[in-house]
């Protein structure tokens, strides 16, 4: 899914984005050791928390993502905008 929706209202933008839509895009500087931020374009942003990275057990982020680096991951919710990688790993 491409988020280059540009001049749309945010809303207009998420309503797509159901739980289980794919999506692809760049690990922000702002990410901590508990939760990477996902820059999916467009000025939105979605919330990888740690035990949803992986599978196995992850203790920082910061030791596996670095800003800038690309990630694919599934949408959790969109209240609060959370994804998921480890779902792909199960699939």
């Amino acid at each position: 899914v491409s988020l280059w929706a540009v001049g749309l209202p945010l809303s207009e933008v998420l309503t797509p984005l159901a739980p289980g839509s794919l999506l692809s895009g760049v690990v922000a500087p702002n990410s901590n050791a508990e939760r990477a931020v996902v820059d999916f374009g467009c000025g939105i942003c979605g919330i990888l928390p740690r035990a949803e990275f992986s599978i196995s057990r992850v203790e920082d982020l910061t030791q596996h993502l670095t800003p800038g680096q690309h990630v694919r991951a599934m949408v959790l919710s969109k209240e609060p905008f959370t994804v998921s990688t480890a779902v792909l790993e199960r699939q």
